[in-house]
């Protein structure tokens, strides 16, 4: 066995073994080791970081490791190592005609890695019933959120479980179904189309739990996340109504309690960066970018630097709040195509 496979191996086993009582000092030693093999096995990585002046010696603390513009996904080959790959994720491209590419070496890690987060946030899957509203994911395929919830109906086997995009109708029947059953039903929805669907006025149920997933893709006025949560709410007669985190170029995902902030699970690490110098951090409670760490791309690359803006709070959970517009993020463009 070469070096390469034993250093991924063990990456691999240490990610799926991660428990929610890892320390600081113990995390921080994982991203290292993750940044160390990355950084020896992804040519484009490591030439990024090279051309940061960001060589080994000089990455001495977490907020030194290099974040790689999410925008690369798009225009690279993002690999560490050498493989063939299982799938490709691709980004919906629904306002953009270039789509991102995630190269996938082992579906079933992804799979069991989405699935031990959303355990770990909400309990077994087998609890509920998931029903998923995804139009424009579904339409073009490829999806990591479609492929996750595909693995959640497939483990729950439960007769209700499916994607609802264009028989709607079911949704009322089928809670009330599980509700006899005390099984508790989950509408995954992208957010124009969960509005859409209030604009039927055809489900209203207290027992239903919906997690938004983000997403108006133009097709609707842009609102805060707080209004948007107060609107699904009193449409949907429920209190449980939670978010989801993801990206096509993640394989972590984060949720959200009883607020817009996201809890950050032990596999992943936030950082928020400058606008303005995006290899700077931001000082705490402050809007910048959100640069995100995620140990599960441990075949791709697991630091990156997103288009998103945010904030992490007090107990180190994090919001997002909105999109980089071309005029904040304009210094960091010309940085980033300067370096790539």
């Amino acid at each position: 066995m070469n070096d390469q496979i034993l250093r991924r191996n063990i990456l691999i086993n240490k990610i799926s073994s991660l428990q929610d009582s890892i320390s600081r000092q113990e995390k921080e030693t994982l991203i290292f080791e993750l940044f160390d093999y990355q950084y020896d096995y992804n040519t484009l990585y490591k030439d990024f970081c090279l051309r940061l002046g960001k060589d080994k010696p000089n990455v001495h603390e977490v907020p030194d490791i290099p974040l790689l513009p999410i925008s690369s996904f798009k225009h690279h080959v993002i690999k560490t190592g050498d493989w063939i790959p299982e799938t490709v994720f691709k980004s919906s491209g629904t306002m953009q005609k270039i789509r991102s590419n995630h190269f996938i070496r082992d579906v079933n890690f992804y799979h069991n890695h989405s699935q031990k987060l959303w355990e770990n946030h909400f309990g077994s899957v087998d609890d509920y019933c998931f029903l998923a509203l995804l139009p424009g994911y579904t339409d073009r395929g490829e999806s990591s959120l479609v492929s996750m919830i595909q693995r959640f109906i497939s483990k729950t086997e439960r007769s209700g479980s499916s994607f609802v995009q264009g028989k709607e109708y079911v949704i009322k029947d089928i809670i009330k179904a599980n509700t006899k059953k005390n099984i508790k039903t989950v509408l995954f929805g992208v957010s124009f189309a969960l509005l859409e669907l209030l604009e039927k006025n055809m489900v209203s149920d207290k027992n239903l739990i919906v997690m938004e997933t983000g997403g108006m893709k133009g097709l609707r006025e842009d609102m805060t996340k707080e209004e948007l949560l107060k609107i699904i709410k009193r449409g949907f007669g429920t209190e449980h109504v939670f978010s989801e985190f993801g990206m096509t170029e993640l394989l972590s995902q984060a949720y959200t309690r009883e607020n817009t902030f996201f809890t950050i699970p032990d596999c992943m690490e936030i950082r928020i960066k400058q606008l303005q110098d995006p290899l700077e951090e931001e000082v705490a409670g402050k809007q910048g970018i959100l640069g995100c760490i995620d140990l599960a791309n441990i075949d791709t690359c697991g630091f990156i630097l997103t288009e998103d803006a945010g904030l992490v709070n007090a107990n180190n959970e994090f919001q997002l709040t909105g999109r980089i517009d071309n005029a904040d993020i304009r210094g960091c463009n010309l940085l980033m195509a300067d370096l790539m």
